[in-house]
């Protein structure tokens, strides 16, 4: 074989390293978009590739294998309208160098050509993903792809629509609201409580946490809402017939739902860029402070960090000091 032969060789081996694993979520009636990409760890990888190196079929010289990785979960933005996981591998790849297997989860979007999907079948999926990649099916054996991480040792990640999904599953969003608005949205979904007690950390980048709050500083917003959660009767402040998808009407889950060691309540990390030029950083310290005011008497915490990154909406989440961001926050919860 040529030199050039091996090294095309050599390439093509290390994209299959670093391919993902494509899961899909719903069942055998998966949509192209519900479906997760897995990037396991890469000292998962070496481990199973020293494994199947060796003779006697044991893994390694080392003997017993490494405990399994820590799990980053992320949902993307794209105000339930666009987005893709792939524009994500960049953080996946970088996580997993550094001992992190990472999921990327797809979830249907409002589409102009995609079909009637409205809210919440958005969140639907999205939480549909997490109760799948968290929670094993007891009918069923385990998946070998479920070595690849420790569920228990799990940060959820989202950024912009992603992230009001992610503030939606840390907490009680399922109520319903008390709003007068006969239109009212549908509450969001309920994230089962084994998922939940599996989730470290919660982290929102950049995000929609209140609707109502945003539609009241960008008024033109309303179009792409309106494209997600249907058309309401325009009546009085048509903002507040999004109270139900919105954080203010949310609620602690039921006390010992949580991780340890914060049983009661969770562990919340907003991330913001200075230089988001799609939503200011008003909707992440307002977030923050109900957040507090729900928190501070559980054993909760909420920390706010606008300087650790750099750069626009979308263009942020592509830099090294955003990945290192993340990677910093599951080292500060001991998830790393």
């Amino acid at each position: 074989m040529g030199i050039w032969s091996r090294i095309a060789s050599l390439f093509q081996r290390r994209s299959l390293e670093l391919a993902p694993l494509t899961l899909a979520y719903a069942g055998p009636d998966s949509r192209e978009l519900q479906q997760v990409d897995l990037f396991p760890a890469e000292r998962v990888r070496s481990a199973r590739a020293s494994s199947s190196r060796s003779v006697d079929g044991a893994a390694g010289e080392e003997g017993a294998p490494p405990p399994p990785p820590p799990l980053l979960i992320f949902i993307h933005g794209g105000a339930w309208r666009s987005g893709d996981k792939s524009d994500h591998y960049s953080m996946a790849r970088h996580l997993s160098k550094r001992g992190v297997s990472v999921a990327l989860v797809n979830y249907r979007l409002s589409t102009a050509t995609g079909g009637q999907v409205l809210h919440p079948a958005h969140a639907h999926d999205a939480f549909r993903a997490v109760e799948f990649l968290l929670v094993e099916d007891p009918k069923h054996p385990p998946e070998e792809w479920r070595k690849t991480f420790d569920a228990s040792r799990t940060v959820l990640v989202g950024h912009s629509v992603g992230a009001h999904m992610v503030a939606a599953m840390s907490l009680n969003a399922a109520s319903k609201s008390t709003t007068s608005e006969a239109d009212a949205v549908a509450p969001m979904p309920s994230l089962g409580r084994q998922a939940r007690g599996r989730i470290r950390a919660w982290v929102g980048v950049s995000g929609i946490y209140s609707i109502i709050s945003m539609l009241r500083a960008y008024p033109e917003y309303i179009s792409f809402v309106e494209q997600a959660f249907g058309n309401g009767a325009q009546k009085g402040d048509a903002a507040e017939r999004y109270l139900p998808a919105s954080l203010e009407s949310w609620t602690l889950a039921m006390p010992g739902t949580y991780a340890a060691p914060a049983h009661n309540a969770p562990k919340v990390h907003l991330l913001h860029s200075r230089e988001d030029e799609l939503l200011s950083v008003g909707q992440t310290t307002e977030a923050a402070e109900h957040l507090q005011r729900l928190l501070e008497t559980q054993g909760g915490s909420v920390t706010v960090d606008l300087d650790s990154y750099k750069g626009t909406h979308d263009g942020s989440l592509q830099t090294e000091a955003y990945f290192e961001t993340l990677l910093s926050i599951l080292k500060q919860e001991h998830i790393l």
